[in-house]
């Protein structure tokens, strides 16, 4: 008998016939992508690449930036006590940040008015990234950016205080730190007064968490 093949993206090799009645068998397409399984994820995006035939020749993934957000808008104040206190605690997912995002900390405190210390501080970790004393008796306020970036590990880090304020004094120039962010963290706003009659008053906080590999 005799048989028909088919070569290329499809083999195909028949049964022996001799037209005397129908053969059918089986073909195997040729193999174009040697990684298989599933693609994609809530934080990764699919790179397919496709042949002029219509073939799926790669598969690839990208991470998708991911964002977190935490905000509170109810005030928390300290007063009747010189102990440092925590105004607010942000606890930030373990793995949020990867080895090279940001965290960003925005927030608006209100104080007495008035020549005696008042401290506001931000921490991450358990690290003091901004610590910030204020004197003056005309200023009510301070409401800065903080921002803390992984550098290039996810356990290693180095963060400021943004925009003008950077420049205030030598106290608030950039800090390091060694925090292993792929356990969960926790970030402190605190404040802390030198006359017991006095406020600090966090008025609302602001931080963003941004994923970056």
């Amino acid at each position: 008998g005799r048989t028909l093949a088919i070569t290329g993206d499809l083999a195909w090799t028949s049964p022996s016939f001799d037209g005397s009645a129908n053969v059918t068998a089986a073909g195997t397409l040729a193999t174009v992508n040697s990684t298989v399984g599933v693609f994609g994820a809530t934080n990764a995006i699919p790179v397919v690449t496709v042949n002029g035939k219509g073939l799926v020749t790669s598969v690839t993934t990208v991470a998708i930036p991911k964002i977190l957000t935490f905000s509170a808008g109810a005030a928390s104040s300290i007063t009747g006590t010189t102990t440092e206190t925590v105004l607010a605690a942000i606890t930030v997912p373990a793995n949020a940040t990867g080895p090279n995002g940001t965290v960003e900390i925005y927030p608006l405190f209100a104080i007495t008015a008035s020549t005696n210390v008042k401290t506001m501080r931000v921490k991450m970790g358990g690290t003091t990234f901004v610590s910030y004393a204020q004197s003056t008796s005309t200023v009510t306020g301070w409401a800065p950016g903080i921002m803390i970036t992984n550098r290039n590990s996810a356990a290693s880090q180095i963060g400021a205080l943004q925009g003008a304020g950077y420049n205030l004094s030598a106290s608030l120039a950039p800090v390091t730190a060694a925090i292993d962010t792929t356990a969960s963290t926790t970030i402190e706003i605190t404040g802390q007064l030198a006359n017991t009659g006095e406020t600090i008053t966090l008025e609302r906080y602001l931080v963003r968490v941004t994923y970056a590999a």
